[in-house]
């Protein structure tokens, strides 16, 4: 009986160390996982980021250095989830809700439209006729646009940052924000005046249009960084989303007008072997609608004045 009871403990025993073996090998294979889970998520191969956009190449590649930093730093370990803030007080009785046909009763709301509805089809026709101009004028196809585009938007982020930075400049003299915003708007809509030598110098090279049509959609984004600020600078809160929504809405005919008058233009002096002038006459539109828009909208709004009776 003692030799049987021994030989049962025996087994136990080695279940025991067999069943921890286990565990060990199936924490060591967890472990292994975690690992090779964080180094996938430290760093990003090659293949992962390259692909058929070749035209965003040159943009990304401006933001190479931080993102390498970031991508190869170690996993930070995860923060402890910040506190919930206490909600608000609620009011007792629920924001009124204001309609689009209230706000076009206000001159603010018109400057801002006509705004939109001037200079929204510039940007579409810059990005999507740049193509079209550079084979018809040069004869240029498939892969050989892409530099060129890729030039194009690396420039339009400048107008991007240096857009939003401009205003501060003036607001530091002195200026009040909307003041500040539109003198701006005012210096901005004179950059895309260049335009208008695309044409006449295009014949030195294609990469003059090129540059001078990257300042004026670069210009454009300078001019849409502040556009969107002045509806804040004069309307509540509340409304702020309704009035950009009408802005938007007027931006999206003027880029429709834009484009079918760009095609109009365009078959017609097709038709007389003359597809020069019609660029010409496009890119005037192009460069001089930013100062148009600038006199419209200064027109409707000749200075600040904020909407408090919504």
């Amino acid at each position: 009986t003692a030799g049987i009871q021994r030989l049962h403990l025996d087994g136990r025993e080695v279940n025991l160390r067999q069943r921890r073996q286990r565990q060990e090998l199936e924490a060591d294979d967890a472990r292994q996982d975690d690992r090779q889970h964080q180094q996938r998520c430290r760093y990003r191969t090659l293949d992962e980021w390259c692909g058929w956009t070749h035209c965003l190449a040159a943009p990304s590649g401006l933001a190479a250095p931080s993102l390498l930093r970031r991508w190869c730093s170690p996993l930070a370990a995860p923060s402890a989830p910040a506190p919930a803030p206490a909600p608000a007080a609620s009011s007792d009785a629920p924001a009124k809700k204001v309609s689009w046909f209230q706000l076009l009763k206000y001159r603010q709301t018109w400057a801002f439209a006509f705004g939109k509805f001037m200079t929204d089809g510039v940007w579409w026709f810059f990005l999507f006729w740049l193509p079209t101009y550079l084979s018809a004028q040069y004869g240029m196809k498939g892969e050989a646009i892409v530099l060129p585009l890729a030039v194009l938007y690396s420039m339009t982020m400048v107008g991007s940052i240096g857009g939003g930075w401009f205003p501060s400049y003036f607001m530091a003299r002195g200026y009040a924000p909307y003041d500040g915003r539109m003198k701006a708007m005012l210096v901005i809509a004179f950059f895309p005046l260049v335009v208008l030598l695309a044409q006449p110098l295009g014949a030195i090279s294609y990469w003059i249009p090129v540059l001078l049509i990257g300042v004026g959609a670069s210009a454009h984004q300078a001019w849409s960084a502040n556009i969107f600020t002045t509806v804040s600078d004069m309307f509540p809160q509340k409304s702020v989303a309704s009035v950009i929504g009408i802005g938007g809405m007027a931006g999206g005919l003027g880029g429709v007008l834009l484009t079918k008058l760009g095609g109009w233009v365009f078959d017609y002096y097709k038709t007389v072997n003359d597809i020069r002038t019609g660029y010409m006459i496009m890119f005037g539109i192009c460069a001089l609608a930013y100062l148009a828009a600038w006199v419209v909208m200064k027109a409707l709004v000749p200075r600040h004045k904020e909407i408090t009776d919504l």
